[in-house]
């Protein structure tokens, strides 16, 4: 009887082997998709705090009412914006400046007082420009994410200066199938969905 035991091959069969391989391979191919999407979802996300983070910086830049230049050619520019370029994935902040002996919107409240006193195209790009990471993107129309906000009290307005009324620049990834919001209101409020 002894004999009989030992004699005896133990082991596996090809099948139990073909069953086991196909698990392995099931289990990999699931960690790798998840693994993939976890990747895009945190470029997604970082993404979307540094664009939201330069936001909050042109209109920080404007709250206290920061001068560009120094000594004697100093200037205090009638507001700071954010754009993205025509790429739609290089962004920038910017300042505008009165062009052509016109002046900053005044009036006693701080509101324009109508677009003929807009400082025009006078706009010049600060700190240089950002970029996205390489698989994200933004599919928002470029006019619709070039926004300025007015010196002294950050005022928020559109691109040609009539009052803003809000807008979501939306961030998408490089296979399409996520995508995050930066939703600015009226109010000049920066909210990350």
């Amino acid at each position: 009887m002894k004999k009989d035991i030992l004699t005896k091959n133990s082991g596996f069969t090809l099948i139990e082997m073909l069953i086991v391989m196909a698990i392995i391979g099931i289990l990999s191919a699931t960690g790798f998709i998840g693994y993939q999407s976890a990747k895009r979802n945190a470029a997604l996300r970082a993404a979307q705090r540094e664009v939201a983070t330069v936001i909050r910086l042109a209109q920080g830049y404007a709250l206290q009412g920061k001068t560009q230049g120094g000594g004697a050619t100093e200037i205090t520019p009638c507001g700071y914006g954010f754009r993205f370029r025509s790429d739609k994935k290089t962004y920038e902040i910017f300042y505008t400046q009165a062009t052509g002996g016109k002046k900053c919107y005044t009036d006693a409240s701080g509101n324009p007082e109508d677009n003929s006193n807009y400082p025009g195209t006078g706009t010049v790009t600060t700190n240089g420009s950002f970029v996205l990471d390489n698989d994200v993107t933004t599919t928002t129309v470029i006019n619709n994410t070039e926004f300025y906000f007015k010196i002294p009290f950050g005022v928020i307005l559109k691109q040609n200066g009539d009052p803003f009324i809000g807008t979501d620049i939306t961030l998408q990834d490089a296979s399409g199938t996520e995508a995050n919001i930066i939703k600015i209101n009226a109010a000049g409020e920066i909210i990350e969905d």
